[in-house]
């Protein structure tokens, strides 16, 4: 009487085995890539760029140590880094952003940017997210979240390699400044200005600069720096050597956010202090025209 049960259990025991093999899976920084019963490719592309909008084909593929980073310059910018330690036989790769709240608020507008990744060296992309048409654009506001993918093609499909949410104005890299000036010298001081641009109105007041200051023939390497903790857009140099040629340069940082950084260096500024022989010179000039005019 027990061969019968036991039969029947097996039976049962193979028509439930198969329902308790999980479908094959690998996870990459947290995004779970399942197989499908079926692939399923294409979409159109971008105009300028060969980066597909439609959903990228979910396969099953090697994880590897895959991470992206980006700063925000607080305007209508996003530039990313994107590294990626596997052999990567892609032929284009795009980064894509969104922002699913605002799409649920503002359904007509545009929240969507693609940018076409570039090989900057062996293992690493970059590309710049571009989210308005003028650069002084304020598309962000502090609260924003912006939920990052990163698509590549292989063989004629495309596959996401990684996603990641980052809150813009937590990675902040302010344009360099530009445009210095000198607006007075002498032979010990010198004055000069500077202006920065595409800087947001949420954070222009609490902007510092730090500024390094060298002789033309001499490397930037261990001059001292001077920061500037406040929004001052100029700088007072004094006990100069007299004729003299120096090199300034300033860079720019915003005091808020979590990971915020320093700008790149602007370019740099020569000038030469006044000659203390040509000072003296223009000393006894003046001395003779007051002496004609009285």
């Amino acid at each position: 009487m027990a061969a019968p049960a036991l039969s029947c259990c097996l039976s049962l025991l193979v028509f439930l085995l198969p329902l308790a093999i999980p479908q094959a899976s690998t996870s990459v920084n947290g995004l779970s890539i399942s197989s499908p019963d079926g692939d399923r490719s294409g979409g159109r592309t971008l105009e300028g760029h060969g980066c597909s909008t439609a959903s990228p084909t979910r396969r099953i593929f090697m994880a590897y140590a895959s991470n992206i980073t980006c700063f925000y310059n607080s305007r209508a910018n996003v530039s990313c880094i994107w590294s990626h330690d596997g052999g990567l036989q892609a032929t284009t790769c795009c980064l894509h952003s969104h922002q699913p709240k605002r799409e649920e608020l503002f359904p007509t507008k545009q929240w969507k940017h693609t940018c076409e990744l570039q090989p900057v060296k062996p293992g690493s992309w970059a590309c710049n997210l571009v989210l308005g048409p003028s650069p002084e654009s304020q598309k962000l506001t502090i609260v924003d979240v912006m939920k990052l993918t990163v698509m590549c093609s292989e063989g004629g499909k495309w596959r996401k390699m990684m996603t990641q949410d980052i809150k813009p104005f937590d990675y902040i890299r302010l344009v360099p400044p530009h445009s210095l000036q000198v607006v007075h010298i002498e032979t010990h001081r010198c004055n000069i200005t500077w202006t920065v641009s595409q800087v947001s109105h949420y954070i222009q007041n609490d902007v510092e600069f730090e500024t390094r200051l060298r002789y033309a023939d001499h490397s930037w390497e261990g001059t001292p720096l001077l920061t500037l903790r406040q929004n001052q857009q100029w700088i007072s140099l004094e006990n100069l050597t007299p004729g003299m040629e120096y090199e300034l340069q300033v860079r720019a940082k915003p005091q808020l956010g979590r990971h915020e950084v320093w700008s790149h260096w602007s370019q740099p500024l020569a000038f030469r202090t006044v000659p203390a022989v040509a000072l003296r010179h223009m000393g006894s000039y003046r001395t003779r025209d007051q002496t004609c005019v009285s």
